[in-house]
């Protein structure tokens, strides 16, 4: 139908800008700060697939997107911790 070919085209171009945006924020800022978001954007585009395209999944996929988000939530977690510096011997 019509509806999916739009939907479709409409997820290629906002992928096309999304991964533009991450590649030019690489270049401003530490890709350290960026990548994270390279997480975020594969649970999204999984919500997506289950709200606009109302696809199913079996249980690997969904220990997929499981392992992901837990990727993420280290990552945040590991950039919130308070970092010693080399000089704070105590």
């Amino acid at each position: 139908s019509y509806f999916f070919f739009i939907m479709l085209a409409a997820v290629v171009v906002f992928a096309y800008c999304c991964q533009f945006l991450v590649t030019r924020a690489i270049f401003l800022i530490p890709a350290s700060s960026v990548m994270p978001f390279n997480y975020v954007l594969v649970i999204v585009s999984f919500l997506a697939d289950i709200i606009i395209f109302e696809h199913t999944f079996d249980a690997i996929s969904v220990c997929g997107i499981f392992v992901v988000s837990l990727g993420l939530f280290v990552i945040i977690q590991k950039e919130e911790r308070p970092r010693k510096s080399s000089h704070d011997s105590t």
